[in-house]
Order: structure tokens, then sequence, then C-alpha cells
């Protein structure tokens, strides 16, 4: 009788967890058609800029599009992965007033910290230029697209949002599909060959992404039909604070080694790298595409307290991305003179730099969500500590190697940040949630199925 019982409860478990890695893969199949979208949006985009521009233009623009980016993150103040896994545990309960407010919630702080942001940027972008990164012509460009940030921080909580309530592609689409589309639609019917011009078709592709998340929103999100509690704006704040520290410390890891190819090299340095890191980039999109579906899933499994499934959910997540990654990994290995020469024919120069952040981002693949699942199992400290682990790594190797080996040094610098941070992660997931995240050959027990 209890051989019987163990078998129906193996048998039940097995369906299930089944049922969720279905999920996964039906959800990231397509958030992975656009993501993929998305992703060859941002290639086609760097290419136009790169060839209108040329690598001198193209490269104050990249630089103010790294500053602006890393304002944005910390303008968000670690509400965006908040707002994914409450809305999401929200949904999963139907507290829909809840639901609202914490959208609201994020929106009006998160709002205000990136006016004031792009208030003190817009002041501060004349000594920025010619005092800190000694980048003539980039003061100008700042102050135009310190108008961005705002746009940037609204469209980002909106698709965090709809990520909560699971619409995928529609959060995708808004978050990384519409800016680079739109930027590169425009290139191609408007004659641009200054970063300043380039900054004001960004702005407008923004903006663009703004009203359709708005739009999206208020016609997919439940409406409130009856008067509920809501979450203690304390528990929001107790979130997004640790995450807050985890995104602007993971910015640094990104931005910094631009940064500093800014101050002790030349723009085309910085045009250099920051087209290799891109198209590097490539290969961890379909991270971004599991992650999109995964996230709310991990969420919903550890409110349940569903271990298992869990466990089994992160670890066929990594077999499908290793099964994606891969050949991307290769192509860029082989091939990186070839794609780093259709930016432009100086851009060669970048093809060993792309090499090394191939490997890095590959490594940011194989390590799995480890990220999202400390994020999501209510374990932000950790996350923000590895991730402060990883920025503190890249910083001193980027001082280090940056103003002797300049492009290569910038490489490396960043991927060791990526590697450090994501191995960090493995330890900490193996610690707290007890699996390896990395050991993709595994099959799940049938006694671990059966607990």
């Amino acid at each position: 009788m209890l051989h019987t019982k163990k078998i129906t409860l193996r048998f039940i478990n097995e369906l299930k967890s089944k049922s969720h890695i279905m999920e996964i893969i039906r959800g990231s199949a397509v958030g992975f058609i656009v993501k993929a979208l998305g992703a060859m949006g941002i290639f086609l985009m760097n290419i136009a800029i790169a060839r209108s521009l040329g690598s001198t233009e193209s490269g104050v623009f990249f630089l103010a599009f790294t500053i602006i980016t890393f304002l944005s993150a910390f303008s968000r103040m670690g509400l965006d992965n908040t707002v994914v896994r409450f809305i999401a545990a929200c949904s999963e309960n139907n507290e829909i007033r809840s639901l609202h407010h914490v959208l609201l919630t994020a929106f009006i702080w998160a709002i205000s910290m990136s006016v004031v942001v792009a208030i003190t940027l817009f002041m501060s972008a004349d000594f920025i230029s010619e005092h800190i990164l000694r980048q003539p012509g980039l003061g100008a460009v700042l102050k135009k697209i310190t108008l961005s940030i705002p746009l940037i921080t609204g469209y980002f909580l909106l698709s965090m949002a709809l990520q909560g309530l699971k619409k995928i592609a529609l959060s995708m689409v808004i978050l990384n599909v519409i800016v680079p589309i739109c930027v590169f639609i425009s290139l191609h019917f408007i004659c641009v060959q200054t970063a300043l011009d380039t900054s004001l078709l960004y702005i407008g592709s923004c903006f663009i992404a703004f009203c359709f998340g708005v739009f999206c929103w208020y016609r997919i999100s439940p409406q409130i039909t009856e008067d509920q509690s809501v979450i203690n704006k304390r528990i929001i704040w107790s979130s997004s604070f640790p995450l807050w520290g985890a995104t602007v410390l993971n910015q640094i890891s990104l931005c910094f080694s631009q940064l500093m190819l800014g101050y002790w090299s030349s723009s085309d340095a910085v045009a250099f790298f920051a087209t290799a890191q891109r198209t590097a980039m490539l290969i961890s999109f379909i991270l971004v595409a599991v992650n999109a579906i995964a996230a709310p899933k991990f969420s919903a499994l550890h409110t349940t307290g569903d271990s298992a499934a869990l466990k089994d959910v992160a670890m066929g997540s990594v077999r499908l991305m290793m099964l994606a990654a891969f050949p991307v990994l290769v192509i860029m290995l082989l091939f990186p003179e070839y794609l780093m020469g259709l930016f432009g024919p100086g851009f060669k120069v970048g093809a060993f730099a792309l090499q090394i952040l191939a490997v890095g981002q590959f490594i940011n693949v194989a390590t799995g969500s480890v990220g999202v699942l400390l994020m999501m199992t209510g374990h932000e400290r950790l996350l923000r500590f590895n991730v402060f682990i990883g920025a503190v790594w890249g910083m001193v190797i980027g001082f280090i190697l940056i103003p002797r080996y300049g492009l290569i040094g910038a490489a490396i610098a960043t991927t060791t940040a990526i590697a450090s941070q994501n191995l960090l992660g493995v330890i900490q997931v193996k610690r707290v949630l007890g699996f390896n995240n990395m050991a993709f050959w595994k099959v799940l027990p049938n006694e671990d199925l059966v607990r």
C-alpha cells in the first residue's frame, strides 16, 4: 500500500514538473522570438549608428548612452524586479488592488527619482565632459539625452509589470524591441551625422515605448472590483532597497569599462568596445527570454512552497539556454573579425575583445537564472553581495589593465565581473535552495520528486 502511494505521488509530481517545464518552453519560445527580434534590432541599430556617425561620433553617443543607462537603473531604485515579484504573487492570489498599488507606488518613487537625476545630470553635463571623461562634445549630447531618463524608467517599470502578469511577449516588445527598431528605421529615413542628432532620435523612440507601455497596461491589467487591503509600502521598500544596490553594482560592472576607456583612451576605443560588448550580448538574449517567463514562475512556486518543482524548472531552464547559446558562441569565436567588420572596416580591431566578451556572456548563460532565483525567493541581499564582489573585481582589474592594454583590458575586466558574480550566485543558490544550478547534466532523482 505504501509502495503504491509512493508511485502515485511520484507520478503526480512528475506531471507537475513537466507542466512547469512545458510552460517555460512555451513561454520562452514566444519570448525567444520577440527577444531575438529585439536583439537583432539592437544589433542593427548599433550598426546603423556606427556606419552613420563613424567611430568618433558614435563613441560619443555610446558613452552618453552608457551614462543614461546607468542613471536610469539608479533611478529605478531596484523597483523593477520588485514589481515582477509582487505583481506575480498578487496575480497568483487574485489580490487585484495590491497589484495596482505595487505598480503605482513604484512608479511614483522611481519617476520622482529619475526627474531629480535628470536635472542633476543636465546641470553637471559640461563638468563631466570636460573634467571627468575629457571628451569634447559629450556635454551637449548629455544635456539633450537626459530627457530620456524618466521615459526609460517609465517604460521599464511598465514592462516589468506586464512580465509579472506573464504577458511575456508584450513585456519584451516594450523593453527590447520598440526603441532599437524605431532608432534603426529613423536612421534610414533621416540623415544623421552627429551624436547630438542621434540622441534626439533616441528620445523620440523612448517616448513611443513609454506610450505603448501605458496603453498595454490599461488594456490588459485586471480591474479592481472590490475593496481589498494593499501591500504595506515598507514591505515594497524592504524588497527593493537591497535590489537597488545590486542593480547599481551590476550596471557598474557593465558600464565601468566604457567609462574608464573614455577617461584613459579615445571615443573611438569606446565605440569599438561598445559595439563588441553589445554584439557579445547576443549570446545571452536567450537568458533574458527564459528569465522573463521563469521569474514569475519562480516567485509563484516559492510562494506555494513547491521546492521540487522550483529545482526542476531551474535546471530545465539551464539546459534550454545552453542549447540555444552554444552555437552563437561558436560563431563569435570563429568569425569575430567578420562580425565587427559589419560596423565598419575600422571596427575590426575589436575582434579579440569580442571573443573575450563572448566567453563572459556564455558563462552568464551557463550559470542559469541564479540572480532571478535569489531575487524571486527573497534572497535579495545575497544577490547584492554577489554583484558587489563582481563589481569590485571588475574595477580592480580594470584599473590595472585598461591604462596599459586599453580595449583588451576593458574586455577582460568586464568578463571577470560577469563571471565572478554569476559563479558566486551558483554557490549561493546551492547554499540556500539546495541545488547546483550549473549541474545541468543531472536528472532529477525520483526520491527528490517524491519528497
